[in-house]
């Protein structure tokens, strides 16, 4: 999957799929159960490293330039809260994109779910 994003004016890419989550995963010689748990430690550190790995990694395959250095592209989301806060920001939509890719189409569920089940079964009864 292609995300595109404007940046300071420029269209910037990212290429968010099986091959960049494994060139990923070599780079930070993570298992897939550890790069989860490094986004959840530090959504504001890791997580930008990764989605600008994203758009090096696309670059690289098209034999083009970056089109944006790492450090323009923090200063973008340090001067752009909602990138961070907004539903439809760069981060919660990379975030939704990874998780299609990790987990497929299965929905986020939390983890005290079988709970609110099961107290939901005992009411009933």
């Amino acid at each position: 999957m292609e995300l595109k994003q404007d940046v300071n004016g420029k269209e910037v890419k990212f290429l968010l799929g099986l091959y960049s989550l494994g060139k990923i995963r070599e780079k930070y010689n993570v298992e897939v159960s550890e790069l989860v748990q490094k986004i959840q430690l530090s959504p504001t550190g890791f997580l930008v490293d990764i989605i600008y790995d994203c758009h090096s990694l696309l670059c690289e395959l098209d034999g083009v330039p970056v089109s944006i250095t790492k450090r323009d592209f923090i200063l973008y989301l340090d001067g752009n809260k909602e990138e961070f806060n907004s539903p439809n920001g760069l981060i919660s939509s990379f975030i939704k994109h990874l998780h299609k890719e990790l987990f497929g189409d299965f929905p986020i569920i939390p983890e005290d779910s079988e709970d609110v089940e099961e107290q939901k079964d005992e009411k009933k009864n």
